[in-house]
């Protein structure tokens, strides 16, 4: 009987490289809404056999909408010969990833800095980057985005939903060991922890308890 594989990426990313996972804060408007949302943004880089990178994956997900995903894809070229060029930008293809991931993570970390904004429009969604300057605020570029098919949405969502139940699996095995070593030097506490987890699931907990720093 043939094994399933356990899928964390897409069969299309499979021959790509994950350069950049972290969270993003990204201003998304559209014509119903415009809010600040943080966004799961990881970035993608495939590399010819000679280890030159060509072509450039930027992936958008929100953990509490399975169905919210945006994309940008661009090749080596089209960045020499139109995002290069259009924004008179001064860097190689190499250097502007790596400024794209600084971007992205500024955009948290440092949100008086850079700000992003992810536009969302009925024919053409683009995700543009900007720098706060002293007097003004300046735009640096802006990428394309697109809204993938449904199979391959649905396909992202089960391999999401993998990632998160390994994690889950993990940190029961970790707890599972880390109470067994309580049990052994401190019963009364590690009876009393499991208390005040249960009391938290169940959403009774009170912060007077005991144990209030868990």
């Amino acid at each position: 009987m043939q094994q399933q594989v356990i899928r964390k990426i897409p069969e299309e990313l499979e021959n790509y490289e994950l350069i950049f996972h972290e969270d993003a804060s990204i201003n998304f408007i559209s014509s119903q809404q415009k809010a600040t949302r943080i966004l799961n943004c990881r970035v993608f880089t495939l590399k010819t056999e000679d280890g030159v990178v060509q072509h450039v994956k930027i992936e958008l997900t929100d953990d509490k909408d399975i169905s919210f995903i945006y994309e940008s894809n661009f090749s080596r070229k089209l960045y020499d010969e139109s995002i290069k060029e259009t924004y008179k930008l001064l860097v190689d293809f190499d250097a502007f990833i790596e400024n794209l991931c600084i971007f992205l993570q500024k955009s948290l970390k440092a949100s008086d800095e850079i700000t992003i904004d992810v536009i969302d429009g009925k024919e053409k969604s683009k995700i543009v980057f900007y720098q706060k300057l002293k007097l003004r605020t300046v735009e640096v570029f802006t990428l394309p985005l697109n809204i993938p098919d449904e199979d391959y949405i649905m396909r992202l969502a089960q391999c999401r939903f993998n990632i998160l139940n390994e994690q889950l699996a993990a940190r029961t095995k970790y707890l599972d060991s880390a109470f067994k070593t309580l049990d052994n030097k401190n019963p009364s506490l590690a009876s009393h922890v499991r208390s005040v987890i249960q009391q938290k699931e169940d959403g009774t907990y009170k912060t007077n308890s005991k144990l209030s720093v868990l």
